[in-house]
């Protein structure tokens, strides 16, 4: 239990009733938390014995982000708080697939999260009808402002792994 720790208290401190309400009216706080829950789930997956079903672990960062069912996830609490689990465990699962996948995969799943990150940061940041109101409870201002935040995040995680990559390899030479 208590190796477990630093997975449940962050995983409380971001989904409570408190912060349910917050992303009622947040679209940024909804979004990092979001990338918080997916990356509590990745570490918590490198914690554990690996998985031949990690694939499984694509579905729901996907799916939680087609317009249709983000306008459903955002208005409804329970499935919101669906969602988010369902952002852990694609992290666990993922993260314990990680020892079974070859460099090949690991760099074709980090470039397929920098792709479809950008597009729907993009997708925020010059359109994003489709995830403001009246459809979401948030404004097209705040949908902008959480595109901004998306491409600023993916890029400082891009550069992180990129260097480690690169130390990697001058370290071998």
């Amino acid at each position: 239990m208590k190796k477990y720790l630093f997975f449940i208290l962050p995983f409380l401190l971001i989904v409570n009733p408190l912060t349910e309400q917050m992303y009622q009216e947040n679209l940024l706080a909804l979004m990092a938390s979001h990338y918080a829950l997916f990356f509590l789930g990745f570490l918590l997956g490198v914690k554990t014995s690996p998985r031949r079903l990690w694939f499984l672990g694509l579905i729901a960062p996907v799916l939680v982000h087609v317009p249709p069912l983000f306008q459903v996830f955002t208005t409804n609490e329970a499935l919101r708080v669906l969602s988010e689990v369902s952002l852990v465990l694609s992290g666990t699962l993922l993260g314990s697939g990680l020892p079974l996948m070859s460099t090949k995969v690991r760099l074709f799943l980090f470039g397929s999260w920098m792709l479809g990150d950008t597009i729907l940061s993009v997708d925020f940041l010059v359109g994003g009808e489709n995830f403001a109101s009246p459809f979401t409870p948030y404004s097209i201002y705040q949908v902008r402002d959480t595109g901004v935040f998306m491409f600023l995040i993916m890029n400082l995680v891009a550069f992180f792994i990129i260097m480690k990559i690169l130390l990697n390899v001058f370290e071998r030479s």
